[in-house]
């Protein structure tokens, strides 16, 4: 009986091979890790844990193909195979199935890691690929396989493909896309929607609020083979004929599936896997060796295999420092990740702290990093930050929004009231036409300027219109006009509105609030 189970394994991973279900899995696995893994198209700096989270999505795509894999020869053989005459009964067939797909699941899963290896060649990728994080995809992949072949064996239908063809589609794209509100497709969306979520949940490993660094829990590996266990026990329930044998398939189904639900729970409970504040490192993390190194008064600290991004902080970092006079500069900030640090330090303990996730096509990770810099080196209190007091009328709001903006002040896809957004909503439009004045001056002279008088121009009594004559910068009508403009965009929501004028009579958020907000110290 073994050796026949074992050929009809071998018939069945023939006949899903002549199929087209595995071949669009391939199709798009290729298409799929290709573009998000070609060097430069990701849009990040290359880690291994962000390549992983990319072959999750990858393999989830493949779950779906070997869903549809499954579904269909599982609802034919329960529909069918009391009429088959063969030497291997119903369950016989459903377990040889069952082998099938989860051989080509696990085939497709490694084929999504094999493209990325071609695709990555020499280059050099931060962090580590552990094990668990390997196993991961091929094991999403062969739950897809598995869960079609038990819809389809307990359903006797085809119907349910239709969920991954025509609802989830619909779900994903179809509403948002051409704007299609309607009964028709919205009830059938928000089923497939449903299904998709519960899915996604018990397949993706729960590292949503954690970093993507910090690799997959051994823990998630073991729940998906569960899940797999379960399926195929499920799946042997529906198919067995005595009752002795459908009691002790039943039993095992439940006592995986309760496996399935504590390791899922205890993912969610363990440490920093939903706090806001990391209060301990989880057991499985492996923390890799700090490493720090000091360019221009500045000391950057990364880890061990995590080198590379030092030079994207720099390019951050750079217009702050160019802009402090070498006697202030033994009050610049360290710049530290702290991904893999307990407790975690922030902007409140003078450090800046950039992102784990760095990006290369947008420039919002460089902007948050310059404003952390920005903010401690203008010494702004921690008040400031909890929105307690208001730099309304001081030199230091103007000088901290022309950093602010200097990285990427050669682009001209940005403007202004985009990179300042709420940070500049507390101030008049005086403050801000300063702050597009010196935007308009030639970066030597500001900088010449701000070296002669940068106690003066930082202290908290003195205001913009002092720091203009300082900085000898001349505000104009224009540069009021512009400053209006700005302005209007942050509070309207809209970087392109025109009309919208909440702070034209000179008021501000900041003026307007209830108490109103003392100057900060």
């Amino acid at each position: 009986m073994t050796i026949s189970i074992t050929r009809l394994s071998w018939f069945e991973l023939k006949r899903l091979l002549r199929g087209p279900f595995v071949w669009l899995g391939v199709l798009g696995i290729v298409a799929l890790q290709g573009q998000r893994t070609v060097p430069g198209t990701s849009g990040e700096l290359p880690s291994w844990g962000v390549i992983t989270d990319s072959t999750i999505l990858v393999g989830e795509g493949a779950a779906v193909a070997m869903f549809l894999a499954g579904l269909f020869p599982a609802a034919r053989n329960s529909r069918y195979g009391d009429a088959i005459t063969s030497p291997v009964g119903q369950r016989e067939r459903s377990v040889a199935l069952l082998t099938a797909v989860s051989l080509c699941g696990v085939a497709l899963g490694a084929l999504a890691w094999g493209v990325v290896i071609v695709l990555l060649g020499s280059e050099e990728v931060a962090g580590s690929l552990s094990p668990v994080a390997l196993a991961t995809p091929p094991l999403i992949a062969a739950s897809g396989g598995v869960a079609g072949v038990l819809t389809g064996t307990w359903t006797k239908s085809w119907v349910p493909g239709l969920v991954p063809t025509l609802a989830l589609p619909m779900y994903l794209f179809a509403g948002g896309l051409f704007g299609v509100e309607s009964v028709i497709m919205n009830a059938p969306a928000a089923g497939a929607g449903a299904l998709y979520y519960t899915a996604d949940t018990l397949l993706r490993p729960s590292t949503d609020s954690i970093s993507p660094l910090w690799g997959i829990p051994p823990l998630h590996a073991a729940q998906l083979l569960l899940l797999i266990a379960a399926g195929c026990a499920a799946t042997v329930l529906r198919t067995s004929s005595g009752r002795r044998h459908r009691i002790i398939a039943a039993g095992l189904t439940v006592l995986l599936l309760g496996g399935v639900a504590v390791a899922h729970t205890t993912q969610r409970v363990e440490p920093g896997a939903g706090d806001t504040e990391v209060t301990a490192m989880p057991d499985w993390v492996s923390v890799p060796k700090r490493v720090c190194r000091s360019y221009d008064g500045v000391t950057y600290c990364s880890y061990a295999t995590y080198e590379s991004s030092i030079p994207e902080w720099r390019k951050a970092v750079a217009p702050v420092t160019e802009a402090v006079p070498k006697r202030a500069r033994g009050d610049l900030p360290t710049v530290a990740l702290q991904t893999f640090e307990v407790p975690q330090q922030t902007v409140m303990d003078g450090v800046a702290v950039p992102f784990d996730r760095w990006s290369l096509s947008n420039p919002w990770t460089q902007q948050d990093l310059t404003a952390q810099v920005a903010q401690i080196v203008l010494k702004l209190p921690k008040k400031w930050h909890y929105g307690e007091c208001t730099l309304r009328g001081q030199a230091r709001l103007p000088v901290y929004l022309w950093l602010l903006y200097r990285p990427v002040a050669h682009d001209p896809r940005e403007r202004p009231s985009t990179v300042w957004g709420g940070d500049a909503s507390g101030g008049s439009v005086d403050d801000i036409a300063l702050a597009v004045a010196m935007h308009g001056a030639p970066d030597e002279k500001v900088i010449r300027a701000l070296n002669r008088s940068w106690e003066r121009v930082t202290a908290p009594e003195t205001t913009s219109a002092e720091a203009a004559r300082l900085l000898d910068i001349e505000v104009t009508d224009t540069h009021r006009a512009s400053a209006e403009r700005e302005l209007d965009a942050i509070a309207s929501g809209h970087p392109d509105a025109d009309g919208f004028s909440l702070l034209d009579q000179e008021t501000s958020a900041d003026e307007t609030a209830d108490p109103p907000l003392a100057p900060c110290r």
